[in-house]
C-alpha cells in the first residue's frame, strides 16, 4: 500500500465536482486534508494510473497533480486527525 497526494485546480466554480470527490474515494482510504488536496492509501496503482482514472471526471482546463507521498521527509501544519490518519500504516 502506498500513500498518494492528489491536488488540483478546478477551472469552473459553477461545476459540481462531487463526481471527482467520489472517484478519489473509490481509489482507497482517502482523506481530504486541504481544500483541494487529498491523501489516499492506494493498492496496486501508480501515479499515472491514478491520474488517468481521475481525468475522466475533470474538464480539459482543470489541473491535476498526483505524487507518491513517502514518510522519509515531510512536514506541515494540519489537523491532528490528518496526521493520525497519515501515520496509521493500515
Amino acid at each position: 500500500m502506498a500513500v498518494y497526494l492528489i491536488t488540483y485546480d478546478l477551472s469552473s466554480e459553477d461545476k459540481d465536482y462531487t463526481s471527482l470527490y467520489a472517484e478519489i474515494e473509490k481509489l482507497g482510504d482517502a482523506k481530504r486534508i486541504l481544500k483541494s488536496v487529498w491523501l489516499v492509501k492506494v493498492n496496486n496503482m501508480k501515479a499515472n494510473e491514478i491520474s488517468e482514472f481521475l481525468r475522466k471526471v475533470l474538464d480539459d482546463s482543470d489541473l491535476l497533480y498526483v505524487v507518491k507521498n513517502d514518510d522519509v521527509d515531510r512536514q506541515g501544519w494540519m489537523y491532528t486527525s490528518n496526521w493520525d490518519w497519515l501515520n496509521n500504516k493500515t
